[in-house]
């Protein structure tokens, strides 16, 4: 395990992994903070040019911050009401799912392969939580 360690960002820790794993397209392991650090750990060492990013991404004051931008912005409110709310309109359709979570990432497991008319389903139950925001 590797462990890289820069001052504390003002951005939520989940975010900081999701622009950490952007820039290196590698999900660190773990982000942890105390008051004044934040450490991000990795499986293995970095290459020097991918702790290069690394340094660059967490020198950025914004890291982690929801940019502020003209382009379209949709916004999920409350994971965990999501999630209940997609359990009944899916188990509509016959699906049943198993959700886990692992640091800022969310992995769902179906209790069957998918038919590609229950794939569709799936796609447009999903839109359906997305909240345009600007």
């Amino acid at each position: 395990m590797a462990d890289y360690s820069y001052p504390l960002p003002t951005a939520d820790l989940g975010n900081v992994a999701l622009a950490v794993e952007r820039a290196l397209s590698l999900l660190p392991n773990g982000v942890t903070a105390n008051s004044t650090a934040v450490s991000i750990s990795f499986s293995t060492a970095l290459t020097a040019p991918q702790k290069a990013t690394l340094d660059t991404v967490m020198a950025d004051a914004n890291v982690g911050k929801v940019p502020v931008t003209a382009n379209s912005v949709y916004t999920i409110d409350d994971f965990m009401d999501l999630r209940a709310q997609l359990k009944t309109e899916l188990a509509a359709f016959g699906l049943t799912f198993k959700m886990y979570l692992s640091g800022s990432k969310v992995t769902v497991v179906f209790d069957k392969v998918l038919t590609n008319s229950e794939k569709n389903n799936l796609k447009n139950t999903v839109l359906t939580y997305l909240k345009q925001t600007q």
